[in-house]
């Protein structure tokens, strides 16, 4: 039972930081999505 609570455990913490990292890349689109719009690229497209 031990051995399987340590399994638990481990799989745990891994999937914290897995979500940590997801969490990360999650903001990142955030603000791209939310700057998308300013890109040069973007206007130039609009104003076609």
């Amino acid at each position: 039972f031990l051995s399987y609570l340590d399994l638990i455990i481990q799989y745990n913490s891994e999937m914290v930081e897995a979500f940590e990292g997801h969490t990360k890349a999650l903001k990142e689109l955030d603000k791209s999505i939310q700057t998308y719009g300013d890109r040069s690229e973007v206007r130039a497209i609009k104003q076609l």
